[in-house]
């Protein structure tokens, strides 16, 4: 938030200690390259790693996968790991995007 603003929000879906997903975010477009979404995103993984989750996943639209990949950690989740998750989860899945995976874990110094 900026002052009484919510300029970035998710959707965060956490399915036990195993996984949680984070199907949809957004910043306004005034507010974007500002580092707010950032600032958000480790909020949510500091809380997901006190909760003991183990996975964050989410599906990246093509335009963006680099951004997850490159600044946020997340790997291309491959086919035959969809498919388990798949068979227990109903994972949130878009036309024309890839899942992608991060696991959770505490930095160590």
């Amino acid at each position: 938030m900026v002052g009484s603003l919510v300029v970035s929000a998710g959707l965060l879906r956490v399915f036990g200690r195993e996984v949680a997903e984070l199907p949809l975010v957004a910043t306004s477009r005034q507010h974007q390259g500002k580092g707010y979404f950032q600032a958000l995103f480790f909020c949510i993984e500091e809380l997901l790693l006190s909760m003991g989750v183990e996975l964050l996943v989410l599906p990246a639209a093509e335009e963006a996968e680099s951004i997850w990949t490159k600044k946020l950690g997340f790997r291309k989740m491959s086919d035959e790991r969809y498919s388990e998750f798949a068979r227990d989860i109903q994972l949130t899945i878009f036309k024309g995007t890839s899942m992608l995976e991060k696991e959770l874990h505490h930095a160590t110094l």
